[in-house]
């Protein structure tokens, strides 16, 4: 029943859950069978086509090792429109209650800045399930202030002050509060590890595409007619001087 109570409360969140016109997001079960999702989203697909199925049995395959650890990949499915076409796909485990929460959205809206957008699926995924838990799980008093500090972690994370020693205190407890706790606090860290690799690349390709702008400015000026009448008559006056 208590489970149940979550599956509900999940399934009305993801419904306000967003981060791409056609992203999908649903938890699967450890027979890889759909138990939570989003209510207007058909995700029949996963199960009654074979690029569908072949997804599932990936995901099972490449399940993440330990709660917290996001893994990301891509694959070839018919998810919208009955199109075969490429979706970037992060999944994550939350083994208290046997699950693999999965987000996924169209490779084609993850270009350039969309590289962030794959982060924010992460983040939406960890706040939707600690909100969904803190709901049917956390009921008594004993627990509010552990999840409180754990909901105030993921608001940080979300405007980049999230610091990992804010969760140390209900990470040390032996129960789910704490399993919940150790969990978000090492998915906090591989996000902002991300995020630092991120900005890495991005400062990277700046200075690429600068040099880019100055290389096809050059090649434009070079290439005018009155750049040639002077290289022509520089050249003259080479030869007279010579």
């Amino acid at each position: 029943m208590r489970q149940q109570a979550i599956e509900r409360q999940l399934a009305a969140a993801f419904s306000h859950v967003t981060f791409s016109s056609d992203s999908s997001f649903f938890i699967l079960d450890g027979a890889g069978k759909v138990v939570v999702g989003p209510p207007d989203t058909d995700l029949s697909a996963l199960s009654t086509t074979a690029s569908g199925q072949a997804l599932v049995q990936s995901l099972l395959a490449a399940k993440p090792p330990s709660d917290g650890t996001i893994v990301e990949s891509t694959h070839e499915v018919v998810l919208r429109d009955g199109v075969s076409e490429q979706w970037v796909v992060t999944e994550s485990t939350f083994d208290a209650l046997g699950w693999m929460l999965v987000s996924a959205v169209p490779r084609s809206e993850l270009t350039g800045p969309g590289r962030i957008l794959a982060l924010q699926q992460a983040l939406l995924s960890i706040v939707v399930l600690i909100l969904g838990l803190s709901g049917g799980l956390l009921l008594s008093r004993r627990i509010v202030r552990p999840v409180e500090s754990i909901t105030g972690a993921a608001l940080s994370l979300s405007d980049g002050t999230f610091d990992p020693a804010s969760l140390d205190a209900a990470a040390a407890r032996k129960d789910e509060v704490g399993e919940l706790a150790r969990t978000f606090r090492r998915m906090g860290q591989e996000i902002l590890e991300r995020e630092r690799k991120l900005r890495e690349q991005v400062a990277r390709l700046t200075v690429v595409i600068d040099h880019g702008k100055v290389a096809k400015a050059v090649d434009e000026i070079t290439e005018t007619e009155y750049f040639q009448r002077l290289k022509a008559r520089a050249d003259e006056l080479r030869r007279a001087k010579d």
